[in-house]
């Protein structure tokens, strides 16, 4: 296996080239079909980045991991969310493309001392990857308000977290009956 080498990018966007982008806007088309017109000028779901985690072998990129930055309120605490996405080229899958970033991306989070990891999983291949890193179903209602509607709208796809606090989040779960995670989603 090649070695992987990781760029960090953060904000401000300014930082990452035209070049780039459009190579991750490429790689979000071939990952996500279903969403081929929502990636054709941007390589994020809804809701700009507040970190991009690049993995390159042999100086192409094989796949990118996007960070959003989020808070929520549950009873009397604020939480601090990372919301995650990622994406993989198809020629570099089974490689420890994914393994890499997310291994990097919570070394990242654990030094921005977040309070949760949140993902919305669309492929179930990335469940495998996400509960070797011991991320957990969570089985509430999590709502956002959609960015070009302002609807109050539900979450459809399985959504997986990682409580970096002991298990506070979890336990924080058990008093409420859904979440809430802002405008637009990752």
């Amino acid at each position: 296996m090649s070695e992987i080498k990781i760029d960090i990018k953060t904000t401000p966007f300014s930082d990452l080239s035209p070049e780039v982008e459009e190579a991750l806007c490429r790689e979000a088309r071939a990952c996500f079909p279903q969403f081929k017109e929502r990636y054709r000028r941007r390589f994020y779901f809804e809701s700009l980045p507040s970190a991009v985690f690049i993995a390159r072998i042999n100086d192409n990129i094989a796949g990118f991991r996007n960070l959003v930055e989020r808070t929520c309120q549950i009873n009397d605490s604020e939480i601090r969310i990372a919301g995650i996405s990622l994406a993989v080229h198809s020629d570099y899958r089974g490689r420890g493309v994914a393994t890499k970033l997310t291994e990097h991306m919570l070394d990242y989070v654990r030094n921005e001392n977040y309070d949760i990891v949140m993902a919305f999983v669309i492929n179930p291949i990335a469940v495998d990857i996400l509960e070797k890193f011991g991320f957990r179903q969570v089985h509430l209602p999590i709502r956002f308000v959609d960015s070009e509607t302002g609807v109050l709208s539900l979450i459809e796809d399985k959504t997986y977290v990682l409580d970096l606090k002991e298990g506070a989040f979890f336990e924080k779960l058990k008093d409420i009956e859904e979440i809430h995670v802002g405008k637009g989603v990752w």
